[in-house]
């Protein structure tokens, strides 16, 4: 019974997918795999945006409570970091104009995208919200899945500003 149900919000789509292990490509102290997302204008981002650069990248999605609770934390972090840091909010597949509502009403003033289906193949971000720290070489230095406290985002940051 339980099994039915289950099966029947994942075919409906109402449960993010759960990837596989063997899809999940990134691991802490390996390089990162390359980042696939959209701006809200719709065009592919470029790395170039942040290649040479520290990453922090945050997959959210604007119907999640914990992400709403967390993304405040996130921009009272980004002038401490803006000039050591890229940050990168990534959201979980919505409409870029549903997600442009979102970020002009709570004030996000880093780099918005549009997950293209890859972050939780790639990235392991079946869930929101995910956090992922690269350092400026691209190499992959935490991941965080679920909420982030003020003191493992100050610590994560740190260590990746730090290179």
């Amino acid at each position: 019974m339980i099994g039915e149900w289950l099966a029947a919000f994942l075919l409906a789509g109402l449960l993010p997918p759960t990837p596989s292990p063997e899809a999940v490509t990134v691991v802490i102290g390996k390089p990162a795999p390359r980042l696939v997302a959209n701006a809200l204008d719709g065009k592919a981002f470029g790395e170039n945006a942040w290649h040479g650069h520290a990453l922090f990248v945050n997959v959210f999605a604007t119907w999640c409570a914990p992400c709403r609770s967390e993304i405040p934390m996130l921009v009272a972090a980004y002038p401490h970091y803006r000039r050591r840091v890229v940050f990168l909010g990534i959201d979980e597949k919505e409409s870029p104009h549903r997600v442009a509502v979102f970020v002009k009403h709570v004030r996000i003033p880093y780099l918005i995208g549009i997950d293209t289906g890859e972050m939780a193949a790639t990235y392991g971000a079946g869930a929101v919200p995910h956090s992922l720290f690269i350092d400026a070489h691209g190499v992959v230095r935490g991941i965080w899945n679920g909420p982030l406290t003020r003191a493992e985002l100050e610590r994560q940051l740190m260590t990746i500003a730090a290179d």
